[in-house]
């Protein structure tokens, strides 16, 4: 095992795990779709590539966790933190 036991209790592990499993299942239909239309993707200033998906998924994931931990803030690459 790692070093995060000693911080995180078996419970709030199981909190996020469940967190986690609830976004997997919401929003599997929303990958569903992007893969029946197929992806577009576009070149980032780094020369990347960054999906329709990849954007869709991270506002999706954005919004669920600022719905139940609303003083939080993200830091992310293509989207502009909320807070």
């Amino acid at each position: 095992m790692s070093d995060l036991y000693q911080y995180v209790s078996q419970r709030n592990l199981k909190f996020f795990h469940d967190f986690l499993m609830s976004l997997h299942q919401h929003y599997m239909p929303v990958i569903h779709e992007f893969n029946d239309n197929g992806l577009s993707s576009t070149l980032k200033n780094d020369h990347s590539y960054v999906t329709e998906l990849d954007l869709e998924i991270k506002k999706c994931i954005r919004a669920s966790i600022y719905k139940k931990w609303p003083e939080h803030n993200i830091v992310g690459e293509e989207v502009q933190d909320q807070a």
